[in-house]
C-alpha cells in the first residue's frame, strides 16, 4: 500500500530544495553582474576622484604656503636716544663688525655738536655707515610749537627732516595722527599707547605705527623670536645714562650675537624707518598682486572641484539605483 502522505512530503522536499537551489543561483548570477556593474562604476569615478583629491589638496597648500612665504623679513631698529660718545667707543665696533646699522634719535640738547654729545665728525660717520635719523617728541609741549622749532634747528644743522618720530612711553596719543601726517612724518612709533599692537604688520596707507621696548627688557629673546616669526616690524630703545635702557657693552654684544642667526638666514633686517616701511608695504613687496592672483586662482579650482563632485555623485546614483531594484 503507497503511503501517500510520505510521497507528498518527499515532493514538497524536493521541490523545497529547487526553489532554495534557483534562488541561491539566481543571487550568485545577481550578484556577479552587480559586482561587475559596481567595479565599472568604480572605474569611472577614479580619475574623477584622483583629480578632486589633487585640487582640494592644490588649494590648501596653495593658500599655505602664500601665508607662509615671507614677502620681506621681520624688521627691528635700534634706536639709540642719546647721542652720547660711549656711542661710537663702545656700541659701534660690534655693530660695524656685523654690518648692522643703528637709527639716532634727534632732539634739542640732542644734535651733534651739543654738549656732550657726539661731534659731527662722528655723525656724518655713522651717516656713511648707513645709519638713519629720527626725531624724539615727548609731548611735553604744543605740537605746533615744536614742529615749528625742530624745523629750524634742522636746517641749521645741515640735516634732512626725518621722516619718523619717537614718541617715550606714555607719550603717544592717537588724536596726534593726523597732525604727524601734515608735518611730513609717515611712521610714529609708540609703547603701545591706545592699545596699539607694539608689532607692526603690513604698512598702512598714510602714518604707519611701530611698537617700542627697551633692549635690555627682561623678554627680548622671546620678542625677538616673535617678530621674526610674524614677519613684523619692531624696535628698541637704547640710552647710556641710568635707566630702563641703559647701555651696557657686555649684554649688548650678547644681544647682537643672539640676532645674527637670523640676519644670516634672511628672516630679520635691520634697518632705518624709511626702509622698514617700504619692505612692508604690500604694493611695494609683491604680497598685494600674489594674494589677487591666489584669489582668482582659489575661486577657479574650487568651481572645478564642485564640477567634479557632481560627476561623482552622478556615477555614484547608478549605484545606488542598482540597490533600489
Amino acid at each position: 500500500m503507497i503511503d501517500r502522505n510520505g510521497w507528498w512530503r518527499s515532493a514538497l522536499l524536493v521541490i523545497l530544495a529547487l526553489a532554495v537551489l534557483g534562488g541561491l543561483l539566481y543571487v550568485d548570477r545577481r550578484a556577479r553582474v552587480s559586482k561587475a556593474q559596481r567595479d565599472e562604476i568604480l572605474e569611472r569615478a577614479a580619475p574623477l576622484e584622483l583629480e578632486r583629491d589633487g585640487l582640494i589638496t592644490r588649494r590648501q597648500r596653495g593658500r599655505q604656503e602664500l601665508e607662509e612665504r615671507s614677502f620681506c623679513p621681520a624688521t627691528e631698529q635700534l634706536l639709540f636716544l642719546e647721542l652720547d660718545p660711549r656711542l661710537m667707543t663702545e656700541a659701534l665696533p660690534a655693530m660695524l663688525s656685523r654690518e648692522i646699522p643703528g637709527v639716532l634719535g634727534l632732539y634739542e640738547g640732542n644734535f651733534p655738536g651739543d654738549a656732550g654729545r657726539i661731534s659731527r665728525e662722528d655723525f656724518d660717520q655713522l651717516m656713511a655707515a648707513g645709519w638713519g635719523l629720527c626725531l624724539v617728541y615727548d609731548g611735553g609741549e604744543d605740537f605746533a610749537a615744536w614742529n615749528e622749532q625742530i624745523g629750524p634747528k634742522l636746517a641749521a644743522a645741515g640735516i634732512a627732516r626725518p621722516t619718523a618720530v619717537y614718541f617715550p612711553e606714555g607719550a603717544y596719543r592717537s588724536d596726534w595722527e593726523q597732525a604727524l601726517l601734515d608735518a611730513g612724518f609717515t611712521v610714529a612709533v609708540h609703547h603701545g599707547e591706545s592699545f596699539l599692537p607694539l608689532i607692526a604688520g603690513d604698512a598702512e596707507e598714510g602714518l604707519w605705527r611701530t611698537g617700542s621696548h627697551p633692549w635690555n627688557y627682561t623678554g627680548i629673546r622671546e620678542q625677538i623670536r616673535e617678530v621674526v616669526q610674524k614677519r613684523g616690524e619692531h624696535c628698541f630703545t637704547v640710552r647710556f645714562s641710568e635707566g630702563r635702557e641703559e647701555f651696557e657693552a657686555g649684554a649688548f654684544e650678547n644681544m647682537l650675537v643672539f640676532i645674527q642667526p637670523f640676519l644670516e638666514a634672511g628672516e630679520l633686517q635691520v634697518t632705518g624707518f624709511p626702509l622698514a616701511r617700504e619692505l612692508h608695504d604690500p604694493l611695494r613687496n609683491g604680497s598685494a598682486e600674489a594674494w589677487a592672483a591666489w584669489e582668482q586662482e582659489s575661486a577657479e579650482l574650487e568651481q572645478r572641484i564642485r564640477e567634479l563632485d557632481a560627476q561623482i555623485q552622478e556615477i555614484y546614483s547608478e549605484w545606488k539605483g542598482e540597490d533600489d531594484d
